[in-house]
């Protein structure tokens, strides 16, 4: 009994689970278990800080849980309990656990019912194989990788066997119908990991080709699972139609996992100076790496034999133009200038805007002297090189113009105290209170702009062009209010002199 238990305490898993952790009434009801054959399982888990083992299942939830599941009214022994026991642990993962459950516990069963008819036997397996492959795809795709489900029926059947049962053909049919949808979209996949909402870099496209190398080369490996091979035997020795489309996705692997493992090679030429780019904080450094930068650019169009596609090295320029934005944005601090530092943002959006337009002269400088050495070597879409980099400049100077307006209409600088205007005279009240309504005005909009600051420098955000819109409509507005109350004061200074002079 002490060499069964100890062998339940050897093969739990658990987070953070140590020596000490087990206590004499877990061990005293890991013995209750092997005492009783009619408890089908036993669950060890923690519940709050202290172990607990028990033949059913907990009612409130835990971290994870490992599992030991018997035959009915089967007795254990401790030569075969290895071989004779089902375990396995639970997270919180809810896919994870389905996975393990239905592959390892329940679908062994089905697929040995004998009792059922076979067209009934044959389509309730086969939901099952799809429901699996369908969630192990799905499961392992959040985790970026791709992952072959491989089913376990007719892993004991010689292939002679096996390809006598045309049930048993068909439902491995499917599955490879499947597997060869995975391995058709991870080498068609061709876009970056990365979220759509982030802009990427020079570096997140190396970090990708890298990502795509680990994950056909993990392909590869599954595809040389004994498992896999034994149903592809099967599917060969029955003909079937499936089967060759399979195996030419198999070799093109081999072909992409060489496209990828090339484009490592020649992206890594790159990755020390756009991680030295990656540091600098002022812009004004910036152009001091950008002629390097585009120079191996050029050398991996030029060499690379499968990266020197038009397409590719544009894409190479837009990332560039995505960090350059990045650094740009980081150093501008809209908090600073929300709390009242205008002029100290005034500098910061003209030094990014100088910068752009550097990053611009630079490249066009390249790029004819390239044309002019090799006419014709020099043909990138430089709108979707440039697209962001416009954008973020007009950005900046929306913002020049809202720093210059919170200096005038709201009297906002940090460097000098700018007194409200006082008025003398009998209309001095009425004016003073005028102007109060148009700071009051300007207020509010600036208001508004600081509520979608999130979004200001965001050249992935369309709504900023809403947003600046509605602040120019506003501060139009004032300027219009300003031109009346000028050309009211002058009506009656007018006036004034009307009544003077015929006095006179």
């Amino acid at each position: 009994m002490q060499k069964l238990v100890s062998y339940v305490v050897d093969m739990t898993t658990l987070y953070d689970l140590r020596d000490e952790d087990w206590n004499d009434e877990a061990k005293h009801a890991i013995e209750e278990w092997f005492t009783d054959p009619k408890a089908l399982i036993l669950c060890v888990y923690f519940k709050g800080e202290r172990l607990k083992a028990a033949s059913d299942i907990p009612l409130s939830p835990v971290y994870d849980l490992t599992y030991f599941i018997r035959q009915p009214d089967y007795v254990f022994k401790a030569e075969t309990f290895h071989d004779d026991v089902v375990f396995g642990t639970f997270v919180d993962s809810v896919e994870s656990n389905m996975i393990k459950i239905l592959e390892f516990v329940y679908a062994p069963y089905f697929f040995a019912v004998t009792t059922w008819p076979d067209s009934v036997k044959s389509e309730f397996c086969s939901q099952i194989h799809t429901f699996l492959a369908k969630l192990t795809d799905m499961y392992y795709k959040m985790l970026g990788i791709t992952v072959l489900y491989i089913p376990r029926e007719g892993e004991h059947l010689s292939f002679e066997a096996a390809s006598v049962d045309r049930e048993l053909v068909k439902r491995l049919e499917g599955v490879v119908v499947y597997w060869t949808h995975q391995i058709k979209s991870c080498i068609e996949d061709q876009s970056s990991v990365a979220s759509q909402n982030e802009l990427l870099c020079p570096s997140d496209e190396y970090d990708f080709w890298v990502y795509r190398h680990e994950n056909l080369s993990a392909l590869v490996y599954q595809l040389k699972n004994p498992a896999v091979k034994h149903i592809t035997k099967i599917l060969v020795t029955t003909h079937s139609t499936f089967i060759h489309q399979f195996q030419s996705l198999c070799e093109e692997i081999y072909q992409k996992i060489k496209e990828a493992t090339s484009n490592i090679e020649y992206l890594q030429v790159i990755k020390q100076p756009c991680a030295i780019l990656e540091c600098v904080v002022d812009p004004d450094e910036i152009s001091n790496h950008i002629p390097l930068i585009m120079n191996l650019f050029r050398f991996i169009w030029m060499e690379s034999p499968y990266y020197n596609s038009e397409t590719r090295i544009t894409n190479l320029f837009k990332a560039l133009s995505n960090q350059i934005i990045i650094l740009c944005r980081n150093y501008i601090k809209l908090e600073d200038l929300f709390d009242g530092e205008t002029k100290k943002a005034l500098g910061e959006f003209s030094k990014c805007i100088d910068c752009c337009k550097k990053y611009r002269e630079i490249y066009d400088i390249m790029s004819e002297a390239h044309s002019e050495a090799k006419p014709g070597t020099w043909e990138l879409d430089t709108g979707a090189i440039f697209n962001y980099i416009d954008s973020f400049v007009q950005r900046c100077f929306d913002m020049l113009d809202i720093c210059n307006c919170m200096i005038i209409f709201g009297r906002i600088d940090e460097m000098e105290v700018i007194n409200k205007p006082m008025f003398g005279g009998a209309r001095g009240d009425q004016f003073e209170a005028k102007c109060d309504q148009i700071e009051h005005m300007f207020h509010d909009a600036l208001d508004n702009v600081k509520s979608v600051s999130a979004s200001i420098l965001d050249v992935q955000a369309p709504s900023w062009y809403d947003d600046i819109l509605q602040f120019r409509t506003v501060i139009k507005d004032i300027e219009l209010y300003l031109l009346r109350q000028e050309f009211e004061l002058d009506t009656v200074e007018h006036k004034q002199c009307s009544v003077v002079s015929d006095h006179n």
